[in-house]
Order: C-alpha cells, then structure tokens, then sequence
C-alpha cells in the first residue's frame, strides 16, 4: 500500500512538472556580445580612454620632473654642501612621494570612474533584457557568456541580436 502511495505521489510530483514547464518560455543571451556592441557602452569606453590619456599626461609630467631633479642632484651632489644636499634630497624624497600618493589616487579615481561607466551600462542593459522578456512572454532570460552556462540552447532562444538592436536603437532615439 505504501509503494502505491508513494508511486502515486511521485507520478503527480512527474506530471505536475511537466504541464508547468508547458508554460515556461526561456531566452538567453551574451552579455559580452552585448557590451561590446551596445554603441552606447563604446561611447563610454571611449569617454573613459580618454580619461586616461589625460591622468597618464599629468603622471607622466610629474614623473618627468622627479626624473629631472635627480639628474640635477646626480650631476650636482658632489660639490653641495652637506646641508644643500640634504636640503635636495629631502626635496625629492618629498616629490617621490607626491608621485606616489597621485599615482595612487589617480588609479583609485580611474577604476571606480570605470567601475560606474560599466555599472550604468550594465543596469541599462538589464532593464532592456527585463522590458524585452516581459513584453515577449519570457519566464526566463539566461546570461549565456562564452556559452558557459548553456551546453545546447536553439538558436530560436538566442536574442543577444535583438536586445543589441533595441538598446542601439534606444541610444539613436535619443
């Protein structure tokens, strides 16, 4: 009795999973493919190149002119006197250190700027996936990055094209 019970429990638990993914409609998509096609993404990353070129422009400055001062103190060190080269070498051990706290700085700006860029991309891509899959019936809409998570998937599933197309779209709008 208890093995007819349980094969019936079982067979329910089988029949009922079976008409609820009747309903289920999965998607998925490359968010790398996204990112690297979502014009507005590239025009970010390109704001943010730029950023760099002129961070690296200012360290490069100051480490040019640390560069400079050490010659002059190589070339000169040996004729100072005592308290003039203390005086010269506690200038650069200052300027070494001001490069370096800069440098510092500027790489902590530098990432979290990136770290934002892409943040703001990354929630405007969700909310695309999210609209796109609310508005097509999707139950389920899967990051697929480097096929990762999903060994076989129709190409039918596939709509890192079409969310491509929407954000790009969106971006011309505008």
């Amino acid at each position: 009795m208890k093995k007819k019970i349980l094969f019936g429990v079982i067979c329910s638990i089988f029949l009922f999973s079976f008409v609820s993914f009747a309903d289920v409609k999965i998607g998925y998509v490359d968010m790398q493919k996204i990112f690297t096609n979502y014009k507005k993404a590239l025009e970010s990353e390109e704001t943010f190149n730029k950023e760099v070129e002129t961070e690296q422009k200012k360290i490069n400055d100051l480490q040019e002119a640390i560069k400079k001062m050490q010659a002059e103190y190589d070339a000169k060190k040996d004729i100072l006197k005592p308290e003039e080269k203390t005086k010269k070498e506690e200038e650069l051990k200052t300027k070494m250190e001001d490069f370096t706290r800069q440098w510092s700085e500027v790489n902590k700006k530098l990432t979290e700027r990136n770290n934002e860029l892409i943040s703001q991309r990354l929630d405007e891509i969700k909310k695309v996936i999210s609209d796109y899959g609310k508005k097509n019936g999707y139950t389920i809409i899967m990051n697929n990055t480097n096929n990762q998570i999903i060994l076989y998937g129709d190409e039918s599933g596939d709509l890192t094209d079409k969310i491509i197309e929407v954000l790009n779209s969106q971006n011309e709008e505008k």
